[in-house]
C-alpha cells in the first residue's frame, strides 16, 4: 500500500467511523452504506472484480439471471489470471440445477456448498493486494438484489491486508469453506 493510500485509509475511516469533521473524506476507501437505490450494487461488486487479485463470495442464493452476468465477467477474468472462491447453499432450495451447472462451466471459479441448515450469508471480499475490501449486507447474488429492484443496504468497507477485520474473514471463511462440499455435476 503507497503512503498516500494509507493516509486515504485513515482519513477515511477517521471521518467515517470517529468524527466526521476530522478530515476529508476518502472517495476511495472507508465504510460506505450502499443503498441500491441510486448505484445498483452489482456496478460495485463489478468494479471490484475488475480491480482485485482474486475473490471469495459467501452468498446464499444465486439466480440464473445474475449467473448470466457474472460468466462473461468472469472469463475476462479469467483470461487476466483472477481466481475466485463462492460458497454458497442449498438453503430454501433457491439455487437450481441449472445454476450450479453453470457456475461448474467456469474454470476460475471453485464452488462449494455449505454444510448444514440456515445458511443465509452474503458478503463478497476482494483481495486487492495491500488491502481488501468487503461488501457485506443484505444482497444475494440475485437480479431483483443486485440490479435495483429490491432495497438492498450493503457496508463496504476497506482493511490493510494486515487488518483484523482482514484476519477475521479469512479465518471464518476457511473453516466454513473446509466444512463445505466441493460442487459436482452429481
Amino acid at each position: 500500500m503507497t503512503d498516500w493510500q494509507t493516509t486515504e485509509l485513515q482519513a477515511a475511516l477517521v471521518n467515517s467511523l470517529v468524527d466526521q469533521s476530522q478530515g476529508q473524506a476518502s472517495v476511495n476507501f472507508g465504510p460506505r452504506l450502499l443503498d441500491n437505490q441510486g448505484t445498483p450494487t452489482w456496478l460495485t461488486l463489478r468494479h471490484h472484480l475488475l480491480t482485485c487479485r482474486r475473490f471469495c463470495f459467501s452468498v446464499a442464493f444465486i439466480s440464473d439471471a445474475m449467473v448470466s452476468n457474472l460468466k462473461p465477467l468472469l472469463r475476462q477474468l479469467a483470461a487476466k489470471g483472477v481466481k475466485g472462491q463462492l460458497l454458497t447453499a442449498t438453503y430454501l432450495n433457491f439455487n437450481t440445477p441449472k445454476v450450479f451447472a453453470e457456475l461448474l462451466k467456469l474454470p476460475n471459479l471453485e464452488v462449494r456448498v455449505a454444510a448444514g441448515a440456515g445458511f443465509h450469508q452474503k458478503g463478497y471480499w476482494f483481495d486487492h493486494g495491500a488491502y481488501a475490501t468487503f461488501l457485506v449486507g443484505s444482497a444475494n447474488l440475485t437480479a431483483g438484489a443486485m440490479l435495483g429492484r429490491n432495497q438492498e443496504w450493503m457496508l463496504q468497507l476497506d482493511s490493510r491486508a494486515a487488518g483484523a477485520f482482514t484476519g477475521q474473514f479469512q479465518q471464518l471463511f476457511a473453516r466454513q469453506w473446509a466444512q463445505a462440499q466441493p460442487l459436482t455435476a452429481a
